[in-house]
């Protein structure tokens, strides 16, 4: 995984994920990427919210507040992720994009099936 992030552009990485494959905390195994080439790494952290790491920048956003109630987490992450990689075509600001993911994942995890939805 280390040699692909190399040549890779964006990498989301869950909190899960970074402990499962690197036995490390996800913002610890970020740096680690993106010292090895990587230029992007998303660490979505589930309730904490998400970050966007490169080189020079670290944006933090918290998930959004919505009123209606949580009724499935499945495809929050994706809905971050898909948010995100439209932002990096659109060369969208990393934090003003972060904001935006994170309201997305939030209105996903307000339907059943996760399946992306659009706040």
């Amino acid at each position: 995984l280390r040699r692909l992030a190399a040549a890779a552009t964006m990498l989301k990485l869950s909190d899960e994920d970074t402990r499962l494959l690197f036995e490390l905390e996800p913002h610890d195994a970020a740096e680690q990427l993106l010292a090895a080439g990587l230029e992007v790494a998303l660490v979505t952290e589930g309730p904490a919210g998400a970050s966007i790491r490169t080189a020079s920048l670290h944006e933090q956003r918290p998930i959004a507040h919505m009123d209606a109630p949580i009724v499935d987490t499945i495809g929050a992450g994706d809905a971050t992720n898909a948010t995100l990689a439209l932002a990096l075509l659109h060369e969208q600001p990393w934090g003003e994009a972060l904001e935006r993911a994170m309201l997305v994942a939030a209105a996903t995890c307000r339907a059943p099936g996760g399946e992306l939805q659009l706040p």
